[in-house]
């Protein structure tokens, strides 16, 4: 007879959902922000694993009863834009669920200020962030003295010498990639091989482990003995199933038999744990190589991240050993990192890295190729840079030289970044504290356990800080005319909290240099000698095939980031630059 208390446990479940969703409302209604209303939390475990059949749905009931669906799931505000905050007149407004209120704010001061009280006041939610714990904790999960020490740890890595080995690196990836496509004719794979340009970057200046390209696509890869993947092929099927990642991780902790898992997921448990068991080998094979050379003088053969940061670490531990055997007392005596928080922080390097600068030069790509007349823009700087000595001979470019002068590449990827921005936005959380925080000149109060999410796409989009065409690709509105002899352009500083794609306060993005470096190599390389267009289908005429390629760019949703759904719906040809 347990049937009779199904209704009762169902009852009560909605009842206490319904208790839940009253208590935010009222607690939203204290805050002051308009209010839009949503009967389920994005986090919900049982809505996870069944939105993607439900939302088309609830979208179909009458009266408009499942709109909130569109809101529940995140990345959501990709491709709302500033349509919502517009529609509200505000640029904050609540959420209300029967988890926890959601608060989005797209005042570019207000996100200033919660992204510099980022310490303290506006932390990372447990909740949302221990999911990226996959290999241990680190500087993109933990807060407060955890975080500062970790913060300190993993800065020394990005340094000038690891950007000059970034950008040989994506030089050469780049050369070898541009040769495969002129081959190949028609390219549909170029999200794909993007990936795969960045992962062989990633992977030597991060590692030391250096692919070339084009083996990657005609050898057989062969195994390390008693493992079934190769690293490389452990990483990449992680870095391209991130969303499965993080499914798994959630569905991990129900304990579930793996013999029950379905395929995807015994694959993707057979990936992390292969990558850690090699990660786990790098890192004492490193560390054998250090007691071997010592601790001092790097070669630029070994400035890469992972060496960098053991170096970091074991020196700050035998530094703090060396105290506590003398009995002092210093805060050194934290400042090292474990052998888990090593591995967790290596991860989110390889992971979060490659993923956002990888699908930045895939949209980059493909934009150039709709709007050729950019290629152009950047194809007269590329050459004024490189008129003398070295010319088209990318293998002779030189980074200290050469990076600083390619304004115009840089502006290719702020204007990427600014409507197709990886992260559409950043989670933060009051925790168990009430926060102020001032919008547009005004104070609210914010409650605890509140979700404030600064709204990138928002932001990035707004009219009134970008104008009438704030929805135009268009690099141009990054660069602006030097009052220097020395330069022609530079480029356009925007007002603080406008354009956040590397966030910004005491957690901006330590890997920001690192993808601005490699993003610049590759579309340098690529506009020095190359032009790249669509590939039209049928009878299309030219202006019907940009239309198309057009939709399948904006036809993106953030899975652990934003990508487009379909990309390899587009054909693009490589032609080499007449000389």
């Amino acid at each position: 007879m347990l049937y009779c208390y199904v209704p009762i446990v169902f009852f009560s479940l909605v009842a206490w959902q319904g208790l839940k969703f009253y208590k935010n409302y009222k607690a939203a209604q204290e805050i002051g922000f308009p209010m839009l209303a949503s009967p389920i939390d994005k986090l919900n475990r049982f809505w996870l694993l069944t939105k993607d059949f439900l939302t088309p749905l609830l979208r179909r009931l009458p009266f408009g009863l499942g709109e909130f669906s569109q809101r529940a799931y995140m990345g959501w505000n990709f491709p709302d834009f500033y349509k919502t905050h517009a529609r509200l007149k505000s640029d904050a407004f609540t959420i209300v669920t029967p988890g926890e209120l959601e608060v989005y704010i797209a005042d570019p001061e207000s996100a200033e200020d919660i992204l510099k009280r980022a310490q303290t006041d506006f932390v990372k939610s447990p909740a949302l962030y221990d999911i990226l714990n996959f290999l241990g904790q680190n500087v993109n999960t933990t807060n407060g003295m955890t975080w500062q020490r970790h913060r300190r740890i993993t800065t020394p890595p990005f340094n000038e010498r690891n950007s000059a080995v970034v950008w040989q690196e994506s030089l050469k990836q780049t050369r070898e990639v541009l040769e495969f496509w002129e081959e190949l004719g028609n390219v549909r794979t170029t999200t794909d091989d993007s990936m795969t340009l960045a992962l062989h970057v990633l992977t030597a200046a991060s590692l030391g482990v250096k692919y070339s390209f084009r083996e990657s696509l005609t050898s057989k890869p062969q195994t390390t003995s008693g493992y079934t993947l190769t690293y490389r092929d452990a990483l990449n099927t992680i870095i391209r199933n991130m969303g499965l990642a993080i499914l798994f991780r959630m569905v991990e902790k129900l304990q579930i038999p793996k013999a029950m898992l379905p395929a995807k997921m015994k694959k993707m448990k057979l990936a992390l744990d292969e990558f850690h068991r090699y990660l786990t080998q790098m890192v004492k094979d490193e560390r054998v190589a250090i007691a071997t050379t010592g601790n001092t003088g790097l070669t630029t053969d070994k400035a890469n991240l992972m060496s960098v940061l053991l170096r970091s670490s074991d020196q700050a531990k035998a530094k703090a050993n060396l105290e506590a055997t003398l009995g002092e007392e210093s805060p050194t005596n934290i400042a090292y990192l474990s052998d888990e928080e090593v591995y967790g922080n290596l991860f989110v390097y390889n992971v979060a890295g490659h993923d956002t600068t990888a699908n930045t030069i895939s949209y980059a790509v493909i934009l150039l190729a709709i709007y050729p007349e950019w290629q152009e823009w950047i194809s007269e700087e590329v050459d004024k840079v490189f008129s003398e000595g070295v010319g088209k001979d990318t293998g002779q470019w030189d980074y200290e030289k050469s990076f600083p002068k390619l304004r115009k590449c840089q502006a290719i990827m702020f204007e990427t970044l600014r409507l197709y921005s990886p992260v559409v936005s950043v989670p933060r959380y009051t925790a168990h504290s009430r926060q102020t925080l001032s919008v547009n000149g005004k104070s609210y109060d914010i409650p605890p356990h509140t979700n404030i999410f600064v709204n990138v796409a928002a932001l990035h989009t707004n009219p009134g800080y970008w104008g009438d065409d704030a929805l135009t690709w268009r690099p141009s509105r990054w660069i602006t005319k030097s009052t220097s002899l020395d330069e022609d352009t530079v480029i356009k500083a925007q007002p603080p909290g406008v354009f956040i794609p590397w966030i910004s306060g005491p957690r901006v993005c330590p890997g920001k240099k690192f993808a601005q470096v490699e993003f610049v190599a590759v579309i340098a390389a690529m506009m020095s000698s190359w032009r790249v267009g669509i590939v039209r289908e049928g009878a299309e005429t030219q202006e019907q095939s940009r239309i198309r390629a057009l939709q399948i760019v904006q036809n993106s949703k953030v899975e652990f980031t934003l990508k487009m759904k379909k990309p390899n719906g587009v054909g693009l040809k490589w032609i080499r630059k007449s000389r």
